[in-house]
């Protein structure tokens, strides 16, 4: 009567024990489905700011160039009023060095909005491989809860064995 339980209690035991493993392995799975959306979310939300950084960019580009050119303009008028030709030798290397310096700050701003965007799109990349070796990792740690449950299983049937025949 006694083995009889035994070996009940024993596939209840291992029964438990497989149902537990393949529980516990949704569950890992779910999260890392669930962490990888939301890393996904990041990553488009850190390519959006990228955008953004460089929409900002083009518009202080053009806000500059702006100045630049009234700048220049006024600089010409000036001198215009004074009688002076622009295209002499002081009066043109002025107007022509606060051209090259409008065009260098012209490429520190997109260069800058450049190194800014750069960051973001960085981030993003970074975020996808991050989810994805979590996704890995969650796939291990869901294959190692089976093998616990299926090697509990084992256990449990082969000491019920053991105790059926001492």
């Amino acid at each position: 009567m006694a083995l009889p339980l035994l070996i009940a209690a024993a596939g209840v035991g291992a029964a438990a024990s497989i149902w537990s493993a393949h529980e516990q392995s949704k569950a890992i799975e779910a999260n890392a489905e669930f962490q990888g959306k939301i890393a996904e979310l990041n990553a488009q939300m850190a390519e959006l700011d990228a955008q953004e950084v460089l929409k900002q960019g083009i518009a202080q580009e053009q806000q500059y160039k702006t100045q630049a050119e009234q700048v220049q303009a006024s600089q010409e008028a000036a001198f215009a009023q004074q009688g002076v030709e622009v295209k002499g030798d002081a009066t043109g290397d002025l107007v022509a060095q606060s051209g090259l310096n409008a065009a260098l700050n012209v490429m520190d701003i997109q260069n800058q909005a450049f190194i800014n965007a750069s960051k973001f799109k960085r981030e993003a990349t970074q975020t996808r491989l991050g989810s994805d070796v979590a996704k890995y990792n969650a796939a291990l740690q869901s294959r190692s809860a089976m093998i616990s449950g299926y090697a509990g299983a084992v256990q449990t049937g082969a000491s019920a064995f053991i105790k059926s025949k001492g």
